[in-house]
């Protein structure tokens, strides 16, 4: 698996995980200056990866030939978050208050989506790609209807939220306000759980079903049982805040019952920590850690063996995926710009910060 974090200093960086012996190392695969402003979001596929920044630009590159493969400009605010469906759509959220719907085929913007009145502070795509859920700086979450391209319901928070996030199963999905995390329930349409973190949270990760990683403003990692509403585990992971969150379970070195958690902080460090899902009372196993030298912003992991990458490959020498089908009603003024003409500059450079 390949580790991939922005930094504040405008910097993407690229660590493999690879095993020598008995241990494992992250080892630097690129590292290259891909924006005018800090980095504040990434996606990635097993063939692509894409960065938000300060500078409204969205920076593609495709990573099997470790090239870049030009930009999007569409929105007229920092990109705020970036988010794949499979490896077919990209969901763009950014400051100027619109979410883009990307066909990754052609990189054509299918849709924006309008109808926040501040920032879009987050997104999450719904498992089956029919719905999507927004949150804003203007205190309100929205719920998108991907079929017809339109809002279906509004509620009114009341709070800037700053993260959403679903639940594997799609059965509950999170806000984060703040120190706190809202847990709703689509049965009801409510909350049923609010958790006080204490502390601003910084980045949640369902690791299952019941169970959710929270980082935030201390050195801690801490798992929350949801179904149980309580604590499992408080863990020391870093000597400063956390800043993101990333689960693996797809690698062949991960045994059953069993996933890696990617994190990084503010204290420059990306670490890879082992949890066994039948025992996380116990102290997670760090298995691998590495200095980036650098202040991250933001993080993602790739997998060279992402479940959805035959089928998409098949989807977009074909049609388009039908569990998407966001309706257009407009012509996109979006700007595709080209690969770079300097062939120097064009594959990922592969040198340190």
């Amino acid at each position: 698996m390949e580790v991939i974090v922005g930094t504040y200093e405008e910097y993407l960086i690229g660590y493999q995980l690879k095993r020598q012996d008995d241990t494992y190392v992250l080892e630097q695969t690129f590292a290259d200056r891909a924006h005018s402003g800090s980095v504040r979001c990434l996606s990635t596929t097993s063939k692509v990866m894409v960065s938000g920044s300060t500078d409204e630009v969205i920076h593609i590159y495709n990573m099997n030939r470790r090239s870049d493969s030009g930009t999007l400009q569409h929105h007229s605010g920092t990109i705020t978050h970036l988010e794949f469906f499979k490896t077919t759509h990209l969901f763009s959220g950014s400051e100027d208050g619109t979410v883009c719907v990307w066909d990754t085929r052609s990189w054509v913007c299918d849709k924006t989506l309008r109808g926040h009145k501040d920032a879009i502070t987050g997104l999450s795509v719904h498992p089956s790609g029919k719905l999507m859920l927004s949150v804003s700086r203007d205190k309100s979450l929205r719920t998108w209807n991907l079929i017809k391209g339109r809002c279906a319901y509004v509620t009114n928070i009341k709070a800037v939220a700053h993260l959403v996030q679903w639940a594997p199963d799609s059965t509950f999905f999170a806000v984060v306000i703040d120190k706190r995390i809202d847990i709703y329930d689509i049965t009801i349409g409510g909350v049923v759980h609010t958790i006080d973190f204490g502390k601003r949270v910084n980045c949640i990760l369902f690791l299952n079903n019941d169970v959710i990683a929270i980082g935030g403003e201390s050195n801690d990692i801490e798992l929350y049982d949801i179904s149980n509403k309580c604590t499992i585990n408080t863990f020391t992971a870093h000597s400063n805040r956390l800043k993101a969150l990333q689960k693996t379970t797809s690698h062949p070195d991960i045994k059953d019952n069993k996933l890696w958690l990617t994190s990084v902080s503010s204290d420059s460090y990306i670490k890879v920590w082992e949890l066994d899902l039948l025992e996380l009372k116990s102290e997670p196993k760090l298995i691998a850690s590495v200095d980036t030298t650098c202040r991250p912003t933001c993080l993602s992991v790739r997998t060279f063996t992402d479940s959805d990458t035959a089928a998409a490959d098949e989807n977009n020498s074909q049609t388009t995926d039908a569990s998407v089908n966001v309706v257009s009603d407009e012509k996109p003024k979006t700007n595709v710009s080209k690969k770079r003409k300097n062939k120097s500059k064009e594959k990922i450079a592969n040198k340190k910060v």
